[in-house]
């Protein structure tokens, strides 16, 4: 299934490099909001682990990660 970059096609070449965009921004953007998060807590990881608005945006950016990845298909 998979395939070296020179044997795929511009449309695969494509959707791989939108998923691998993708993914990377869905990255730092967990990143920052972990960072910003952390910040407004006072630096103190316990209170950004126990903070359940953090939890919910968290699962949210995960879901939405998920949903955008596996809804991207090379036709």
């Amino acid at each position: 299934m998979k395939k070296k970059w020179t044997e795929k096609n511009q449309k695969e070449k494509k959707w791989f490099l939108i998923r691998l965009i993708g993914g990377i921004a869905f990255l730092v953007a967990g990143a920052i909001f972990g960072l910003v998060s952390l910040y407004m807590n006072g630096w103190s990881f316990t209170q950004f682990i126990t903070n359940p608005t953090t939890d919910l945006i968290l699962l949210c950016l995960v879901a939405f990660g998920v949903m955008f990845i596996t809804s991207l298909e090379v036709k």
